[in-house]
């Protein structure tokens, strides 16, 4: 970091006061830089530019030397500025006063630097007066038009001769250290600009001569300029004190941000003390503004030096946001500005959205907030939120629909405006532009509706219609032949419950049938997810009165198997000679007759119908027994 002040610089301003000023070199001061500007000469007139003119140099000095200065006045009238300017008669204007510093005493003499003063000017008959302007090295003349001279202007050796009645008249010449007044010269007289020698006056209506300038030979440095000065004239003293000087520097050389700190270094020296009362090397600081910290230091020899050190506060960057749309439809999206930093990062709820001035976002919640953090060029960081409004998407349909093949259902939607419904689904690409629909779906299928709400936003919903297969229900009997009366049980199979058209429900039922009629039973069963399908069974019952006059408890023989298709087996118990079986329908016709040679018979009744028939074993024509048979 760079130092700030390696040793410190003091600079006393003089302007006019009308009497002598001084200034006594202080301790550790072996030079001065010295600035003189002379006063500009009287003016009647606002275009007049009779300026002073202005010295610069460094002298060598030393501590105590007594410099007297002597700061130069603009008259205003015929009075002759302070500190040499020559007075002017009639309606004229005086000269301007020189400025100059002296050393060692007070007289002329004792002058080492001189800014000479402008001549006197006006405005007479619609001409313009001109006055001299003072010196530089030499004043410059003052004349009323160039072929109308009037005084000229101070030099290193002399003042120059003005006008009065006749060219060239050494009455009106100024001298060392003032100028040249007119008197009883006729029209309006101006006076000459004081100066190291003064310029010449003039009669006649015509402009004084401007003073001179001078430098002490010893100076350095120096530097002369002409006509520079408007208005009263000034000095300035300048020096830098000897040896070792402060050394400062900031942490933060390109300043803080509100809120925060740097920290203040010194060294060069032996001690130190600043304007906050503290007399550390390095300590720090957190204004609230810029603010300028000031450190003398004391080196070993006594001599003071200092400097300055500007804290910056730099401002936070002002955000200011903009958004292409407030208000958007949901899964739309909009570009969020921002401005006044120099880089930017934004977030949501969700994170990072994006950098840079510009960003596109697609907000998805009713209401999303957005925070960008600017930058700036120093590095101080500013927060704005900004919302965008998202359309609460009004439109709602039924829930997720389950149904069982082969029925409709009903699909509704809501929130819309009216006529602007749209149905689609994905298996036959109809459509449809009503509010409800009721298909009839055989697979799983997702319909889709689409519909412009109360703002004007286009919303899409959709609706997953699940197709549940129906169930296979199945009915049984043990046995589809019976004898009217008899008790006979039913069985269902395939789903979860079941009802009979008999009013009865589960899975078994027992029932009796009374008519000799075929009878069907049907069984609806219903599955887990309520859908239903039927099955059916069907049962002949007939009378069986024959059997029932003549069957016996008291049998000698066993049937088997019975029921069956029609092939029978009658094992007896015992047979004697002439026994004999006798096969009759339900109805009482003879179907068949065998002699029993043996304790197994076997009958054949595949050729019959399916139906009850009634078998007698008999002895001659005797009946013993009975039992019925039954052929599926």
């Amino acid at each position: 970091m760079m130092p700030l002040a390696l040793k410190a610089q003091v600079i006393q301003t003089f302007s006019y006061t009308g009497s002598m000023q001084s200034f006594t070199v202080p301790s550790c001061v072996g030079s001065v830089t010295l600035e003189v500007w002379g006063a500009q000469g009287g003016a009647n007139w606002v275009s007049n530019d009779n300026f002073g003119g202005y010295a610069s140099a460094e002298f060598t000095v030393t501590a105590g030397n007594v410099l007297n200065v002597y700061v130069g006045e603009q008259p205003n009238g015929i009075t002759g500025g302070f500190n040499g300017g020559g007075n002017g008669e009639s309606s004229g204007q005086g000269g301007g006063g020189a400025s100059d510093i002296r050393l060692g005493g007070t007289a002329l003499t004792d002058r080492i630097i001189v800014a000479g003063g402008g001549g006197g000017a006006g405005y007479w008959s619609s001409l313009h007066v001109v006055g001299g302007q003072g010196g530089g090295l030499v004043g410059t003349d003052g004349y009323r038009m160039p072929s109308d001279p009037g005084g000229q202007g101070g030099t290193q050796i002399g003042s120059g001769v003005g006008t009065c009645a006749s060219l060239n008249n050494p009455a009106m010449a100024g001298g060392l250290g003032y100028g040249g007044s007119p008197s009883g010269c006729g029209c309006e007289g101006y006076g000459g600009g004081g100066g190291y020698y003064g310029g010449a006056g003039s009669g006649n209506c015509r402009g004084g001569g401007g003073g001179s300038g001078y430098i002490l030979s010893t100076a350095t440095n120096t530097n002369f300029l002409t006509g520079t000065r408007i208005g009263h004239g000034q000095a300035r003293i300048s020096y830098f004190t000897n040896g070792s000087g402060v050394v400062a520097n900031i942490a933060n050389p390109l300043g803080i941000c509100p809120g925060g700190s740097t920290t203040l270094n010194v060294s060069g020296v032996l001690s130190y003390t600043w304007n906050t009362g503290s007399n550390a090397t390095s300590f720090s600081v957190s204004p609230q503004t810029t603010t300028s910290y000031t450190v003398w230091g004391t080196n070993s020899i006594g001599c003071i030096s200092n400097a300055v050190l500007t804290v910056t506060v730099n401002a936070l960057p002002t955000m200011t946001l903009a958004t292409t749309n407030t208000f958007v439809c949901n899964g739309q999206t909009t570009t969020l500005t921002a401005s006044g930093a120099s880089t930017y990062a934004w977030v949501s709820v969700n994170g990072p959205v994006g950098s840079g001035s510009l960003v596109s976002v697609n907000p998805m919640l009713n209401a999303s907030t957005y925070t960008v953090t600017g930058t700036s060029a120093a590095g101080c960081v500013n927060t704005a939120i900004i919302n965008v409004d998202v359309n609460p998407n009004e439109l709602t349909t039924t829930s997720n629909t389950l149904i069982c093949l082969g029925k409709q259902v009903m699909l509704t939607a809501s929130g819309g405006n009216v006529g602007t419904y749209n149905w689609s689904n994905n298996m036959d690409n109809t459509t449809s532009p009503f509010q409800n629909i009721s298909p009839t779906p055989s697979v799983n299928t997702i319909y889709s509706v689409s519909a412009t709400d109360a703002n004007n936003c286009v919303i899409t919903k959709t609706i997953s219609v699940t197709v549940a297969q129906n169930p296979t229900v199945t009915a049984s009997t043990s046995n589809t032949l019976v004898c009217t009366g008899q008790p006979i049980t039913l069985t269902a199979a395939g789903a979860n419950s079941y009802s009979w058209n008999t009013s009865a429900a589960g899975q078994t039922i027992s029932v009796v049938p009374s008519l000799n009629i075929l009878y069907t039973y049907v069984v609806t069963g219903t599955d887990a997810n309520g859908c239903s399908a039927n099955g059916s069974v069907s049962v002949k019952a007939e009378f069986c009165t024959a059997l029932a006059e003549n069957e016996s408890s008291d049998r000698s023989f066993v049937i088997s198997p019975n029921p069956s298709q029609g092939f029978f087996r009658v094992d007896l118990y015992e047979y004697s000679k002439g026994t004999s079986i006798i096969v009759y329908s339900a109805s009482g016709a003879l179907i068949k007759k065998l002699d029993v040679n043996s304790t197994s018979v076997e009958i054949d009744l595949r050729r019959e119908t399916n139906g009850i028939y009634v078998l007698y074993l008999m002895t001659g024509d005797k009946p013993i027994s009975a039992s019925k048979i039954i052929k599926e």
